[in-house]
C-alpha cells in the first residue's frame, strides 16, 4: 500500500510538508512531488532557516482561496484541551509550530486526531505518525520552548 503522508525531504522543509500532509488528511486531491515544489517555494524555504510564522499564515490564507471550503485560523494562545475539542471535528487538523527560545531554531508538525486519556496523533515526525501519549503536545512545548503558534484547519 502506498503511503499518502510526506516526512521531511531536507532538514528545513517541515512547514511545506506539514501544510501538504494537512492537505492530504483533509482529503484534497493534492499530487505530492508537484505540490511540494510549489509550496517550498511559496513557504520561502531555504535550507538553512526554514521559513517564518508570517509566511506560513500567508500561504495558507492563499490556500484557502484556492479551496473556498478551508477555513483556517491561527491562534498564538491555545491550550491542549481546545486542539483536542477542536479535533473532535470531522474533517480538521492542526498546525503546530513553535521556536527555540534564544535561537532561530524550531519546528511545525501537524497534529491530526486525538482519544481520551491516549494522546494525540503527531502525523509529522519519525516515525511517521505515532501517538504522543497522555499529555498534549502544548503542554510539553510550552515547558521546554516557550509558547507555540497554531494554525487551525477545517474542511467544510
Amino acid at each position: 500500500m502506498k503511503n499518502r503522508f510526506w516526512g521531511n525531504q531536507v532538514k528545513t522543509d517541515c512547514a511545506p510538508i506539514a501544510i501538504l500532509n494537512a492537505l492530504r488528511w483533509l482529503r484534497y486531491s493534492v499530487n505530492l512531488r508537484n505540490a511540494y515544489k510549489i509550496l517550498y517555494q511559496a513557504c520561502q524555504c531555504s535550507e538553512s532557516k526554514g521559513t517564518t510564522h508570517s509566511q506560513i499564515t500567508r500561504v495558507l490564507r492563499n490556500i484557502s482561496d484556492v479551496f473556498p471550503e478551508l477555513k483556517v485560523s491561527r491562534k498564538r494562545v491555545f491550550s491542549g484541551t481546545r486542539i483536542a475539542a477542536f479535533l473532535q471535528g470531522h474533517k480538521t487538523a492542526v498546525l503546530v509550530s513553535y521556536r527555540v527560545k534564544g535561537s532561530r531554531k524550531g519546528h511545525i508538525y501537524l497534529i491530526v486526531g486525538g482519544r481520551k486519556g491516549r494522546g494525540f496523533i503527531n502525523l509529522f515526525s519519525k516515525p511517521l505518525a505515532y501517538w504522543v501519549k497522555k499529555k498534549p503536545p502544548t503542554q510539553v512545548l510550552r515547558t521546554k520552548n516557550g509558547f507555540p503558534t497554531a494554525w487551525f484547519l477545517e474542511r467544510a
